[in-house]
């Protein structure tokens, strides 16, 4: 992949991390540490939560092909767009696809998301283009949708113990250093978010084919970092649950 030059330019990366730090660095200020701590592990927790939990709910709706017709004519789409004349070959190796890709008038970025999902295809016959790139993505789309579903089921449920929680505890004699200490782990929560918003951004790129979220990620500095050293690790991750 080639880096992008245009860090210094406007970024919506870059607009989206300085408004968590506001947002998030102020709003620990006023909530204090104690439940700016709670927030976080509400978070993290149903984050992992369900991270784990969905991928068992994804093996029973991935068997009873739930929504399966409907992400094949996404994908079929998709391919069209991209290129008519990939979607309509067949062809009867992963070789020979991804040398088609690469003689191919798309963008580089384009041509990167179709090599990085095919190098999760076991190819055992001739196939088009659709067909060979309708388990993995599928797969990640069933995922994604049962995470977050159940991290927002999780994340409320949770929060409501923490309500009921902090109720039962009295602040008032640690006030000046817990607000202190809110700020500073309200930027921790920002950058946290932040991070799993990127992740989520190099995710979609590849179940959305678009080589446009990709330019945006790489316009911001720290999204840029992130994407540069990590994105392999976060799809082989995600790849790696599915399969």
């Amino acid at each position: 992949m080639k880096k992008n030059n245009n860090k210094g330019k406007k970024s919506y990366m870059n607009a989206l991390l300085i408004s968590l730090l506001g947002i998030f660095s102020v709003r620990g200020l006023f909530k204090g540490f104690v439940k700016s701590f709670f927030s976080l592990f509400a978070f993290l927790l149903a984050l992992v939560l369900s991270f784990f939990v969905a991928n068992y709910i994804k093996n029973v709706l991935v068997e009873n092909q739930v929504f399966y017709g409907e992400i094949y004519n996404f994908i079929c789409d998709k391919i069209i767009n991209i290129d008519e004349e990939l979607s309509a070959n067949q062809f009867d190796s992963k070789e020979e696809m991804i040398k088609e890709i690469e003689d191919c008038n798309i963008s580089e970025y384009k041509k990167f998301l179709l090599r990085a999902i095919l190098e999760k295809v076991n190819f055992n016959k001739s196939m088009t283009m659709s067909q060979a790139l309708i388990f993995p993505v599928y797969s990640l789309i069933i995922t994604l949708l049962c995470w977050l579903v159940l991290f927002v089921v999780l994340y409320v449920l949770i929060k409501i113990i923490e309500y009921y929680f902090l109720r039962l505890v009295s602040l008032k004699y640690f006030k000046m250093t817990d607000r202190t200490l809110g700020f500073l782990f309200g930027i921790i929560f920002a950058m946290i978010i932040y991070v799993v918003i990127i992740i989520l951004l190099i995710l979609l790129s590849h179940l959305m084919f678009s080589d446009y979220i990709l330019t945006k990620i790489n316009e911001g500095y720290l999204s840029s970092i992130i994407y540069n050293k990590y994105q392999q690790r976060i799809l082989d991750l995600f790849y790696s649950l599915i399969s």
